[in-house]
Order: structure tokens, then C-alpha cells, then sequence
């Protein structure tokens, strides 16, 4: 099999705790209720269309929203809805639609897992800090009861996703301590060595298809392909190598 393209996206703090934007809470909670405009994830430069997109629209121009250029993904019920941003100052970046607490089209199996794990790793540390509460808690047990009930899905994880993303609604706290400064900036560096992956593979036939991927860059096992390009916040790489 060769890997034909990457393309790639570092995940960030804010990705991680998408996750979260449906739960249920208070009125006061305004600056956590404000980011449920945002909406979607960059993943591009700026100006550029299709950009790092390119190997995976050819030479189409990925449309400005509300329309948008649909990649398959073979390995997720979903596929990757790209659309630019009409936002000058932003740059008009290429964007992914991650609407998760309202849209279930918009869940890639994968990464939501990903996501997850990187969630449940986030609130394990701060819940062994002074800062932990029961809010922090009450989130950590959620967070970790749902990985555990995977197993219960038989391989199915959009369905856990989605169930997963849908009762989220149903938890009532206080996420404030998803703002503090301290929480934020003592656990971005080990959320940024993950990345967003989508890689176009060759079989022996010829026949191509996409797969998205979550990889950390410092994991040893790391396949050497993957880890000898991926660098910076976000980026491609036309590959044609034989991985095996």
C-alpha cells in the first residue's frame, strides 16, 4: 500500500474542549455560550484555495459558506465538509464544519475518540490540582464513563459518538474552569503534539481512498513517513511512498 498525501492540522485547546459546548449551563455563562458561534476549524493559510486541500479537490476551488466541498472518508460514516471563510481579517481561511453539539453529520469517528481521550487526560491532571472542583469532577466522570461504555457499541463508534455528543446536553455545571488561564496553559503543549490527519491511500490495484487519523507527534511509534513531515500548525505533503 502507498501513502499518495497528507494533509494535517495540530490540535489545539480549544478543538478539545468543543466537545463540550452542548452541555447545559448556567445563564451567566456567557463567554462559554459565545463560542457556539464558532463553529468550524481552520485548517489552512491564508488566501489560499484550495491550498493544503489541493491533492484531495484537485483543481476545484472549495466554495465560500454555506456551501461547501464534501472529501469521502472510508473510514468514517462522515465526510470532511470544507468551506472558506469570507473574513478578511482571519486571513479567509479554508475551514472544516464542526458544529458537534447541534450537527451529527459533522462527527468524524475518529477524531471525536481522539478528542475524547485528550479530554479525559486534560480534566485526569486538573482534578490532582488545588484548582479541581466538583464541576471538574462532574465533567472527568462523564468523560471517563463514556470511554469505558465504547466496548458496548461492538465496533460502532459514530453511534457512541454521537450518543456520546447527545447526552452531553443532559449535563448540568459550571464550565468556567475550562477558561482559567492556568488550566489552559499547563496543559496545551501535551494537546498540541496531537495532530488531524487525512491520508490518501493506493492499493495495489490503484484504487485510492481517504482515511482520517489522529497522530501524536512524540509517540515513538510514530510511522517515520508521518513524523519526518508533519511540522508547524497545519500543512501538506504529496508522499508516493510504499508503506507496506
Amino acid at each position: 500500500m502507498y501513502i499518495k498525501h497528507i494533509v494535517w492540522r495540530r490540535v489545539i485547546f480549544g478543538q478539545v474542549r468543543r466537545l463540550t459546548l452542548g452541555m447545559n449551563v448556567p445563564e451567566s455563562s456567557k463567554k462559554f455560550k459565545k463560542l457556539r458561534a464558532d463553529h468550524a476549524l481552520e485548517w489552512g493559510n491564508n488566501n489560499e484555495n484550495p491550498g493544503v486541500w489541493s491533492d484531495f479537490v484537485g483543481l476545484e476551488k472549495i466554495p465560500v459558506t454555506p456551501k461547501y466541498f464534501s472529501v469521502p472518508l472510508d473510514n468514517s460514516k462522515n465526510n470532511l465538509k470544507l468551506w472558506q471563510g469570507a473574513n478578511d481579517p482571519r486571513g479567509n481561511k479554508v475551514k472544516i464544519s464542526q458544529r458537534l453539539w447541534t450537527e451529527p453529520g459533522d462527527i468524524i469517528d475518529i477524531w471525536y475518540l481522539g478528542t475524547m481521550k485528550l479530554l479525559n487526560e486534560l480534566l485526569e491532571g486538573f482534578n490532582e490540582t488545588e484548582g479541581a472542583s466538583e464541576h471538574s469532577q462532574k465533567l472527568h466522570q462523564y468523560v471517563s464513563q463514556r470511554l469505558r461504555a465504547l466496548r458496548e457499541y461492538k465496533g460502532n463508534l459514530y453511534e457512541w459518538a454521537k450518543d456520546t455528543q447527545d447526552q452531553f446536553h443532559e449535563l448540568i455545571l459550571n464550565p468556567d474552569f475550562l477558561f482559567d488561564d492556568y488550566f489552559i496553559k499547563t496543559r496545551k503543549a501535551f494537546i498540541e503534539h496531537n495532530y488531524f490527519l487525512v491520508i490518501c491511500y493506493e492499493d495495489e490495484n490503484g484504487q485510492k481512498f481517504n482515511h482520517a487519523l489522529m497522530a501524536n507527534i512524540k509517540d515513538s511509534n510514530l510511522h517515520p513517513v508521518l513524523s519526518s513531515r508533519i511540522k508547524g500548525s497545519c500543512g501538506a505533503s504529496e508522499i508516493n511512498q510504499f508503506v507496506g
